[in-house]
């Protein structure tokens, strides 16, 4: 039998993470622990212009990052990262965010638009708060559906939309029962979006 042969992968030149200058270091923690994510709604605004409003919705602290466990320098220089983005100013991080282009803003914010839709499901999300009740996607998607109610989108478009409305909406939730007395009820919320419309 002959011998085995050392394999390419042996033989490629390697990497060295710790080579790297403690600043481009943090520069990849940073990267690994993101705080928040961000989703693109394009909505058709006629028939032939878009417009996307932005959902920016928190994540979740990682309980335990796998670069945690390489080594002693590395989970040390990690750790202060994920402290600081997770840690810090924890009430501003984590509160889900809502962008509209300032062009498009009364076309999307017209009543029975997309804008209404999110918050009609922000509004439902707020109201079940001391339930901890959270919102299906499937559930969105079926009473859109139900009420024909679709944006000009595919089914498939439909359920990705849904699903940026559920995380955001629950999401929205879950940071007012940590912060209830940094809100409005929802009977607020409901006259805010009547007089929002009636403008």
């Amino acid at each position: 039998m002959a011998p085995l042969n050392p394999t390419s992968a042996s033989t490629q030149p390697t990497f060295r993470f710790l080579d790297l200058p403690k600043e481009l270091r943090l520069m990849v923690y940073e990267a690994l622990f993101p705080s928040h994510h961000h989703d693109d709604i394009d909505i058709l605004i006629n028939n032939s212009r878009n417009a996307t409003i932005t959902l920016i919705t928190p994540l979740e602290c990682p309980l335990s990052p796998p670069i945690l466990l390489t080594c002693q320098l590395i989970h040390g220089e990690a750790l202060a990262v994920l402290n600081q983005q997770y840690k810090q100013s924890h009430h501003r991080r984590t509160i889900p965010r809502l962008i509209l282009p300032a062009r498009h803003v009364t076309r999307l914010a017209k009543y029975g638009g997309p804008l209404d839709e999110i918050l009609n499901w922000l509004q439902f999300a707020c109201m079940h708060i001391h339930q901890r009740r959270h919102i299906a996607v499937e559930y969105i998607m079926e009473d859109m559906l139900g009420r024909n109610v679709t944006f000009n989108m595919s089914l498939r478009e439909l359920y990705w939309f849904s699903e940026v409305v559920a995380g955001f909406a629950n999401k929205a939730a879950q940071h007012m029962r940590e912060y209830p007395d940094r809100y409005v009820d929802s009977c607020m919320l409901s006259r805010f979006r009547y007089y929002w419309y009636m403008f």
